[in-house]
């Protein structure tokens, strides 16, 4: 299946979660551990985070059919399946007509397929749901990052002088309102051209280039809350609304952001502990999603 096809088909899922809950997908579930798969261990990244995530389970387990089959397990009949992304590279071996050299050229693919939830299958599958839920100290990751923090009324990221402006923390009554601010802003961060490199232009010279950058700091924000079990601020209708416009105006825009925040949320989290930073995407997955 194409590319764009893929896309499309992923956005669409969105847009209706969006539209039938009045809700953004980004802004659920952080009561319980980030969505993962049981057999393989490893946590679902950028689209599929979203994708999982928006179907509202409490288990964070997941397993595509043959998952189900390795732990003889059964699906519940008539329970649907949550289409996740797999991304890869092709690989054709080409002739150069001018040369006569030969040369490997790579293309990237993506492509969906099916998983299922704990809680869509028949009991007697032995595993226990009671899943230990280990979170991330924000504390510990804004030291990390180390970055200029500067004291102003509202918060916002300075390309200029690659600098954070934050009011003080005793001005949000509480700490997770302060770091849901600070994560949105520490996204932005990332975006430098000397760390993950994102195009940032002001509202005033590219609209879409702005939502864009808005879109990735919203959803890298609620993936490092999600972490450090913050829970996000529920968004207003009109606020709701605003991207729901915004995603059916630019079908490729929720795939882009997703895998740029969760680019952006690796970085933060390798430098806060990169001995354990679950890095389930590479370089060649950023190039196909905004192909």
């Amino acid at each position: 299946m194409a590319n764009d096809k893929v896309k499309e088909i992923v956005t669409e899922r969105i847009i209706r979660f969006i539209e039938e809950n009045d809700k953004l997908p980004w802004s659920m579930g952080f009561s319980t551990a980030p969505p993962q798969s049981y057999v393989r261990k490893n946590h679902y990244h950028g689209t599929n985070y979203l994708l999982t995530l928006m179907r509202g389970f409490s288990s964070p387990y997941w397993f595509t059919f043959k998952d189900v089959q390795k732990i003889e397990g059964r699906i519940r009949k008539g329970e649907a399946g949550t289409i996740v992304v797999y991304y890869n590279i092709r690989e054709f071996e080409k002739k150069d007509p001018e040369t006569g050299e030969t040369y490997l050229e790579r293309i990237p693919f993506m492509r969906y397929y099916r998983v299922w939830n704990l809680e869509q299958l028949e009991p007697g599958h032995g595993i226990d749901e009671n899943v230990p839920v280990v979170r991330e100290s924000a504390e510990a990751i804004v030291a990390a990052c180390a970055p200029t923090l500067t004291f102003g009324k509202k918060p916002h990221y300075a390309p200029d002088t690659d600098s954070i402006g934050i009011p003080p923390i005793e001005r949000y009554g509480d700490s997770d309102r302060y770091y849901e601010a600070l994560f949105h802003e520490l996204i932005h961060w990332t975006g430098h051209k000397s760390r993950c490199n994102r195009e940032m232009k002001p509202h005033s010279m590219d609209r879409g280039s702005y939502a864009l950058e808005e879109l990735v700091a919203e959803i890298g924000c609620a993936m490092l809350c999600h972490l450090c079990g913050i829970p996000v601020t529920e968004n207003q209708a009109a606020y709701v609304k605003g991207w729901l416009e915004a995603l059916n105006n630019d079908k490729g825009m929720i795939v882009t952001a997703a895998n740029r925040a969760q680019k952006a949320v690796d970085f933060i989290l390798n430098l806060s502990n990169p001995e354990t930073s679950n890095v389930e995407q590479e370089a060649e997955e950023s190039a196909l999603v905004e192909a």
